[in-house]
């Protein structure tokens, strides 16, 4: 199978804040497996992936603000219990800030593991 990611990808758990689909006024939690600077992979109460958008926030640890980010669901495993899914996510429209945002995070977790590795 050929690798179809552009970009590197990180292993990290963050803290991802859904908002529900279609004007609901409530939030989901998530918790992400991997990231890279194209999309996320996360774990997300069934209810939350009913629809294709979402909007939602990441939780950066070495960042006390949330990223705003957009996304279109392009892939959905349902876990053994049925209770949560894991979605892929492919971030969308995203503005340069939240690129950097996102970039950096990800630059920073790949040289701290270079640097480990070496060491």
């Amino acid at each position: 199978m050929q690798e179809r990611r552009k970009s590197p990808r990180v292993k990290e758990r963050l803290i991802v804040v859904c908002q529900l689909p279609e004007g609901a006024t409530a939030e989901t939690l998530g918790e992400s497996h991997d990231m890279n600077a194209t999309g996320i992979r996360v774990s997300v109460p069934q209810q939350a992936i009913q629809k294709t958008h979402l909007t939602f926030d990441i939780h950066l640890l070495s960042d006390a603000i949330p990223v705003p980010v957009q996304g279109k669901i392009v892939w959905v495993i349902a876990n053994s219990e049925g209770k949560m899914q894991v979605a892929g996510i492919e971030f969308q429209g995203l503005d340069d800030v939240t690129k950097q945002r996102i970039s950096g995070y990800i630059q920073s977790k790949i040289a701290k593991a270079q640097k480990r590795s070496q060491d």
